[in-house]
């Protein structure tokens, strides 16, 4: 339940803004950058907790997978901080959203 919350958390924030004030032709493209990150980020905390699993093993399995555990705790945590500090849906103007994203005229 913990570790739901935490991805549920983490996720809907940045899909709200990867999508906000996309044009209907821009979303294959939006939707196919989103999946793509999260994957190579589920691959890259999955290949975190692996490690500090496999080096914790020596202290026998309960306090690997314990400290497996934990490290995905504060993996979720680390995440969720920036996910935080993402615009609201409705605080972004169609000229500042195209900033955020980089193609704006600040870019």
């Amino acid at each position: 339940m913990v570790r739901g919350l935490g991805i549920g958390a983490v996720l809907i924030p940045p899909m709200s803004v990867a999508y906000q004030d996309i044009q209907p032709t821009g979303i294959p493209h939006a939707a196919m950058n989103t999946r793509i990150a999260q994957q190579v980020g589920a691959s890259f905390g999955t290949a975190i907790v692996a490690v500090a699993l496999q080096s914790l093993l020596a202290h026998g399995a309960a306090t690997a997978f314990q400290g497996a555990f934990w490290w995905a705790i504060g993996i979720t945590i680390a995440a969720l901080i920036p996910a935080l500090s993402l615009p609201a849906a409705g605080s972004l103007g169609r000229a500042d959203a195209g900033v955020l994203r980089g193609v704006g005229p600040a870019a």
